[in-house]
């Protein structure tokens, strides 16, 4: 995004982020809110700590103004500190686990300093997981209301990879009746609440997802979406980055009796490339 493109963004001023020195520009792209209670926090590495420069509640498109000390400026730059912006509650004033963009600052012309920073190492390895995912009902003895649940078949390298203390993926039905989540989880096993809330008597699969027996939702040609989202939850709405999503569930087949194995798999498309990714620039001018 050129920055004339950016005069059309929202200016925010946020004060008493830090000493007053020089002025600075946050450019922040595609990030979604925050979420009741959170915020986005941007961060500069100096040689002996974390400093924060700007606080925002994302959700649109921004530019940022604040001030930043003229020594973290230039203690930053000359060591090639990092420039990070995390998600955490407003009430922790230490840096949190979730990082969600990761660059560097540098110093020289035409800028005094500047830091770009694009989705973070875990959060770029995170959404190259390419998941399929499939109708089915195990906790019913039935093959007859197989489009009242969605179950994840996520046998891909990225997923194990991806899964640590601070990020989990969560699945998402959209429908007319609203959005539904599928649970949380970080491996390809039974994700946070198995095979959820609604599920009939039976077992569930042992991968993520949900039954939607007991509450009936009919998913053909509903949405679906696999989504990254910070651990713990920082809201019961998905965060906003989309690993994967499809624009409807495919009718199932009719498959002759006795063949049946019981689901039907479709595959998702990946949500996520360069274009889309979040970015958040860091513009420092020379001073007159």
């Amino acid at each position: 995004m050129g920055r004339l493109a950016l005069a059309s963004l929202s200016l925010l001023y946020v004060p008493g982020c830090g000493p007053t020195g020089q002025e600075a520009s946050l450019y922040v792209e595609r990030l979604g809110p925050a979420g009741a209670g959170h915020e986005y926090v941007a961060w500069l590495e100096t040689p002996t700590e974390w400093v924060p420069i700007a606080r925002f509640d994302g959700g649109a498109d921004q530019v940022v103004q604040t001030n930043i000390d003229e020594d973290v400026l230039e203690e930053a730059a000359a060591d090639w500190g990092e420039f990070v912006v995390t998600v955490q509650p407003k009430d922790q004033e230490s840096m949190g686990a979730h990082r969600v963009v990761f660059g560097v600052l540098t110093s020289g012309w035409p800028l005094q300093y500047e830091g770009e920073a694009l989705a973070s190492p875990e959060v770029y390895q995170a959404i190259q997981v390419k998941p399929d995912a499939a109708l089915g009902t195990p906790t019913t003895a039935t093959h007859d209301d197989l489009a009242q649940g969605l179950w994840w078949l996520l046998n891909d390298p990225f997923l194990e990879a991806a899964a640590d203390d601070a990020w989990v993926y969560e699945g998402w039905v959209i429908t007319d009746a609203g959005r539904f989540s599928t649970g949380r989880f970080s491996t390809d096993g039974p994700d946070h609440d198995g095979a959820g809330p609604s599920a009939g008597p039976g077992a569930g699969w042992d991968h993520p997802g949900q039954d939607f027996i007991g509450e009936a939702l009919q998913l053909v040609g509903a949405r679906v979406e696999l989504t990254l989202e910070p651990e713990p939850d920082t809201s019961p709405e998905p965060f906003s980055l989309v690993v994967a999503g499809n624009e409807s569930i495919p009718e199932l087949t009719v498959r002759q009796p006795g063949t049946s194995n019981g689901f039907e798999s479709f595959s998702l498309k990946i949500g996520y490339d360069r274009i889309n990714l979040p970015k958040v620039t860091l513009e420092v001018p020379w001073e007159e």
